[in-house]
C-alpha cells in the first residue's frame, strides 16, 4: 500500500511541476511547486495517495492509550500530509504532520515531517510559528545535512513575507551556500537578487543578476535575469550604452524568439529612465505589437507608454495609453490601482486642456479682421484638399496591395486575407470616400446623378469636359447642377463662427479659468512648476479677471521660488505686496512662519471644531474659527474643504452677492479640488434662487418668527411656551439669521390658523417685550417657501413693506 501510495505522489509532484510556470514579475517561491489549481491536475494521482495512506493507517496503525506501537506507520502520516499540502488542505495537513512530530522522534521521517510542518505554517500565513519551527530544527545537532539548504531558504521566505528583507537575505545566503544541486542554486540567487531589489539595493540586486547569468542554466533564469538587471538600470550609475547593446543582443538570439515583447519592454524602459522618450516610445510600440494574445506583456508596455506621455506631460495621450492598461490588464494586476488613480487625476486636465485648444482657437479667429480670417481658411481649405488627396491615394494603394495579395476563389465575406476585392473594408471605406468626393451625399435611388448634390469642383470640371465630349459625338447627356463641396468653402467655416457678445465673452472667461486651473494642476499635483509658470503667464496676456489675477501671481511666485528663479520670484512677490498689500496672499508671504505652526494634530482638532459648529447653526463661530485655520495652515490639504464651509458659512449669514463671492473664491482657488465642483453646483442653486420671488397666496407650513438682534436671550420667552410647544406637537429652533440677527422660529403647525390662533394667545406683544429684554424685535407669521427665500435674500424689510402693501390693498 505505501509503495503504491509513494509512487502515486511522485507521479503527482511531476506533474505538478510540469503544469508550474514561475512568474517572474513576482518573487519567486522557494520551490517550483504551486498548490491548489496547479494540483487539480495531479488530483488523480493525490486521490491515490489520500486513499493508500489512509488504509494503511487504518490497517496497521497500533495508537493505544494515545501512543503509536507501529513503528512504521509514520510514512504513511507523511505521505498524507504531503497528499493534504498540495491540495491546499493546510490544517489536516498540519495534523498528519504533528502526529510524527508527537509520536515518532526518533523516527526517520521526523525531520522531513518538521520541515513540512514549517512550510505549512507559511502558507497558512502564521510566519513567527514557522520561524521559531525551523530555527528549532537548525538549532537540534542531529539535524540531517540534506535538509539545512531548505530549512534556510524557507525561514528566508518567512523573513520576507513579513518585509524583513536583512533576515530574510541572510539566511538565502546560507540556502545558497550549503545547496549542492546546481538548478536549485540557481533559483535561489535568483530569489536573492529579487529580495536585494525589494530591499532598495538595487546594485546588489545587479551583481547577484549577474552572477545567476554567469551560471547559464536552466535559461529560464539566465533569460529573466538579463530582463531584471535591465529593471535595475539607473543612468547615474550605468552606461545606457552597455544596456542596449546587450538587450539588442538578445533579440538576435533564436532562444529568446517567443520573448522578444519582454525584450522590447526593457529597451523601452531603459530608455525611459534615461529620458530618451522617442525611442522609448518606438520600443514600447514594438513590444505591444509583438506580445500578440499576451495581455500582461501588453498591459505593461501600455502602462509605461502612458508614464512616457505623462512625464512629457502629453496628457491625453497618456490618458489613452492608461486606458488601455486599465482595459487589458485584470483588477488583479499589483499596479492597477495605481494606475486607475492617475488615470483619474487626468479626467480635469483633459477637460480643461479641451477648453484652452477650443476656445482659443475660436478667439483668435474672432478677434481677426475679416481679410486675415479669409486668408487664414483659403490655406487651410488648401491644405485640406492635399490631405484628402493624400488619404485618397494611401487608400487606394492599400486596396492595390490587398487586392494583388488576394488569392483567386477565395471570396469570403467580411474584409479577411485573401478575400475579394469589393469586400475588403479598405477599398469599400475608400470607395465610398472617392464616391462622395466626386457626386456628394447621394441618396440610393434612381437617377441620382442627376440630383442637385454638392460635388467636388475637380470632379465637377472632368464631368463638364465629358459632356462637351458627348456633345461633339452627339450623344445626349444628363445635365447636372455643380455645386462645390462645402468643406472647401470659406463661408463653411466663418459662419459657424460666434457673433454674439455674450457668447465671446463667456467663452473668454472659460478660456481664462481654463488657464488658471491647468496652471494650479501641474503646480500642486504633477509638480510640473516650469510648466505651471509657463501657463500661468500665458494667462496673464489675456488680461484675465481680478478674481484670478491675485492667485495667478501667488502661483508663479510659488513656482519661480522652487525653481529658484530669484529674479522672476521677486517680481511675482513686488506685484502682491505692492499692489495687494492687505491680501491673504501677502499675509502669507510676510509671515511664513506661522505656515503650519502647530502641526497636523493642530488642523485637524480645529476642522472638527469647525465641522462642529456648522452643524450646531452657529455659523459666526463657523467663520472665525475658518478664518484662523486658514490664517496659521495656509498650505494644508484641508484648506479647500474648509473655505468651502466658510463660504456655506457666509451664505447662511451675508447677502447673495457676498455668497456669490466667496464660492467663487473657491472655484477658482481650488479648481483641482472636488470643493471646486461643489460651489460651482452651489453657485447654480444661487442663480437659480435669486430669480425666486415671494408668494404672499403660498400658506403652505407657516411658521412663526421672532427676529432680533444677534446674540438675543431667547431663553425666558422659550420656557414660558415650552408646555405649550410640546402639548401641541411643535417644534422650536434658534439661528445666526444674518451677520448681525438672529430668528427664534415655531414650526410644526397644520394650517395657518393655528399659527396665528398660537402668536395670539401664546407670543403677545406684552409677552415678547417682558421676556426679551431687547425691544429690536419683529415677530412675523410667514410661509416655508417665503422663509427659505428670506434666508437666502436677508430682505426683510422688503418682505415686510410688501406684505403690508398687498394687505392694505
Amino acid at each position: 500500500m505505501l509503495f503504491n501510495g509513494r509512487n502515486s505522489l511522485e507521479k503527482a509532484e511531476e506533474l505538478i511541476v510540469d503544469n508550474y510556470n514561475d512568474d517572474f514579475t513576482e518573487t519567486l517561491p522557494v520551490s517550483p511547486f504551486e498548490t491548489g489549481m496547479s494540483a487539480m491536475k495531479a488530483r488523480s494521482h493525490l486521490k491515490k495517495v489520500d486513499d493508500k495512506s489512509a488504509k494503511a493507517i487504518q490497517k496497521h496503525s497500533m495508537n493505544i492509550g494515545g501512543v503509536e506501537y507501529n513503528s512504521n506507520i509514520d510514512e504513511a502520516y507523511l505521505l498524507l500530509g504531503k497528499s493534504r499540502y498540495y491540495q491546499s488542505k493546510f490544517l489536516p495537513a498540519l495534523e498528519a504532520f504533528n502526529y510524527i512530530k508527537l509520536n515518532f522522534r526518533s523516527g526517520k521521517f521526523y525531520y522531513q515531517a518538521l520541515l513540512w510542518s514549517a512550510k505549512t505554517q507559511i502558507e497558512l500565513q502564521n510566519y513567527s510559528m514557522a520561524a521559531n519551527e525551523i530555527n528549532a530544527m537548525l538549532a537540534n545537532s542531529n539535524l540531517p545535512k540534506e535538509l539545512k539548504p531548505q530549512l534556510y531558504a524557507y525561514y528566508s521566505d518567512a523573513m520576507l513575507q513579513q518585509k524583513k528583507y536583512n533576515s530574510a537575505i541572510k539566511n538565502m545566503v546560507k540556502a545558497i551556500e550549503l545547496e549542492d544541486d546546481m538548478r536549485v542554486k540557481t533559483r535561489y540567487a535568483y530569489i536573492l537578487a529579487q529580495m536585494y531589489r525589494l530591499d532598495g539595493r538595487n546594485k546588489k540586486s545587479t551583481e547577484v543578476f549577474e552572477k545567476v547569468i554567469d551560471i547559464g542554466t536552466p535559461y529560464k533564469y539566465v533569460l529573466h535575469a538579463k530582463l531584471d538587471k535591465a529593471e535595475n538600470f539607473d543612468p547615474e550609475i550605468y552606461e545606457l550604452k552597455k544596456y542596449i547593446s546587450y538587450l539588442e543582443e538578445m533579440l538576435e538570439e533564436k532562444k529568446n524568439l517567443n520573448d522578444k515583447e519582454k525584450i522590447y519592454y526593457e529597451l523601452g524602459n531603459v530608455y525611459y529612465k534615461d529620458q530618451y522618450y522617442e525611442k522609448a516610445e518606438e520600443n514600447l510600440i514594438i513590444s505591444i505589437a509583438e506580445a500578440k494574445s499576451k495581455k500582461y506583456e501588453k498591459g505593461r508596455s501600455f502602462e509605461l507608454l502612458g508614464n512616457v506621455y505623462f512625464d512629457q506631460a502629453e496628457y491625453k495621450y497618456a490618458a489613452a495609453y492608461y486606458d488601455s492598461t486599465l482595459t487589458t490588464m485584470s483588477k488583479s494586476y499589483k499596479n492597477y490601482r495605481n494606475v486607475a488613480r492617475k488615470r483619474k487625476q487626468l479626467n480635469n486636465v483633459i477637460k480643461f486642456i479641451n477648453v484652452v485648444e477650443r476656445n482659443d482657437s475660436i478667439l483668435k479667429l474672432v478677434d481677426m479682421d475679416k481679410d486675415s480670417r479669409i486668408v487664414f481658411f483659403e490655406n487651410y481649405i488648401e491644405w485640406l484638399k492635399i490631405d484628402d488627396a493624400r488619404k485618397l491615394a494611401e487608400a487606394e494603394e492599400a486596396a492595390k496591395l490587398a487586392e494583388e495579395n488576394s488569392e483567386e476563389g477565395n471570396a469570403l465575406v467580411g474584409g479577411k486575407a485573401g478575400g475579394f476585392y469589393l469586400y475588403n473594408p479598405i477599398t469599400i471605406q475608400n470607395g465610398r470616400l472617392e464616391f462622395e468626393k466626386r457626386w456628394g451625399d447621394r441618396p440610393l435611388q434612381d437617377q441620382w446623378r442627376i440630383l442637385s448634390k454638392p460635388v467636388n469642383t475637380l470632379a465637377a470640371k472632368v464631368e463638364g469636359e465629358e459632356e462637351i465630349n458627348n456633345e461633339e459625338l452627339g450623344i445626349e447627356t444628363e445635365k447636372e447642377v455643380e455645386l462645390l463641396n462645402p468643406l472647401y468653402t470659406v463661408e463653411y467655416y466663418t459662419t459657424q463662427l460666434p457673433t454674439n457678445t455674450d457668447t465671446i465673452a463667456v467663452m473668454r472667461t472659460d478660456r481664462n479659468f481654463a488657464y488658471y486651473a491647468l496652471g494650479l494642476i501641474y503646480n500642486e499635483q504633477f509638480g510640473k512648476y516650469e510648466l505651471s509658470g509657463k501657463t500661468l503667464e500665458i494667462l496673464l496676456t489675456y488680461n484675465p479677471e481680478e478674481d484670478i489675477k491675485l492667485p495667478t501671481y501667488y502661483y508663479l511666485y510659488k513656482n519661480y521660488k522652487k525653481l529658484g528663479y530669484q529674479r522672476k520670484e521677486k517680481e511675482y512677490k513686488a506685484i502682491i505686496l505692492n499692489d495687494y498689500p492687505d491680501s491673504r496672499y501677502a499675509s502669507i508671504i510676510n509671515n511664513p512662519e506661522e505656515v503650519n505652526k502647530d502641526g497636523k494634530q493642530g488642523v485637524d482638532l480645529q476642522y472638527e471644531s469647525l465641522v462642529n459648529k456648522f452643524s450646531e447653526r452657529d455659523f459666526r463661530e463657523a467663520i472665525i474659527i475658518s478664518d484662523k485655520i486658514i490664517k496659521i495652515y495656509p498650505s494644508d490639504e484641508i484648506i479647500p474643504k474648509v473655505e468651502l464651509i466658510r463660504a456655506l458659512a457666509i451664505g447662511k449669514l451675508g447677502t447673495p452677492q457676498e455668497y456669490e463671492v466667496a464660492l467663487e473664491y473657491v472655484m477658482y482657488n481650488y479648481p483641482n479640488d472636488d470643493v471646486s465642483e461643489s460651489a460651482k453646483t452651489y453657485l447654480s442653486d444661487l442663480a437659480r434662487d435669486n430669480k425666486r420671488k415671494f408668494d404672499f397666496n403660498n400658506t403652505d407650513k407657516p411658521r412663526i418668527v421672532l427676529y432680533a438682534d444677534e446674540d438675543t436671550d431667547f431663553s425666558k420667552l422659550r420656557s414660558s411656551i415650552d408646555y405649550k410647544v410640546w402639548q401641541k406637537k411643535l417644534m422650536i429652533s434658534t439661528s445666526s439669521f444674518s451677520h448681525s440677527k438672529d430668528v427664534f422660529v415655531i414650526f410644526n403647525f397644520k394650517n395657518w390658523k393655528q399659527a396665528e390662533d398660537f402668536k395670539e394667545e401664546f407670543i403677545s406683544d406684552k409677552l415678547v417685550k417682558s421676556s426679551i429684554t431687547d425691544k429690536n424685535v419683529k415677530t412675523i407669521i410667514i410661509s416655508q417657501y417665503n422663509f427659505n427665500i428670506l434666508q437666502r435674500k436677508k430682505n426683510i424689510d422688503s418682505y415686510l413693506s410688501e406684505e403690508m402693501r398687498i394687505v392694505n390693498k
